[in-house]
């Protein structure tokens, strides 16, 4: 898994490669480096998450028909 990580790291543009970055700059440990990359996902992940109801919330306050191709709720 950790080999995985850094081949993705080292992919430009790479959100890992972001966060492999600062959490060396900040000189982390192994074990914390993970835990920063862990947190970063799931913080990265919920605002992902409220993007996706807001925009919900602002089509269907709009009156836009659901497309059968939508997830939203």
């Amino acid at each position: 898994m950790r080999r995985a990580i850094e081949e993705d790291g080292a992919r430009p543009g790479s959100l890992i490669g972001e966060c492999l970055e600062v959490a060396r700059a900040r000189g982390l440990s192994e074990e914390e480096t993970y835990v920063f990359l862990a947190y970063q996902a799931l913080l990265r992940l919920e605002e992902a998450q409220q993007r996706h109801i807001y925009l919900s919330d602002i089509r269907r306050s709009c009156g836009w028909k659901k497309r059968s191709s939508d997830t939203y709720t």
